[in-house]
């Protein structure tokens, strides 16, 4: 049996900008705190424009 991964053209779309938004976004606020101990409410407030974005 061979599974096929491929992308209807409709969603390659919303998916090449959720690729883009975790390369450009996510990944380098990773990156920064990596080893930065954080308060849950704090970190709440730091990411919440990037969690509206993402809706």
């Amino acid at each position: 049996m061979s599974w096929d991964f491929s992308a209807e053209p409709e969603s390659a779309q919303k998916l090449e900008w959720m690729r883009a938004f975790v390369r450009e976004e996510i990944i380098p606020l990773e990156v920064a705190t990596d080893h930065v101990p954080t308060r849950t409410e704090d970190a709440k407030r730091n990411v919440a424009h990037l969690l509206e974005e993402a809706s």
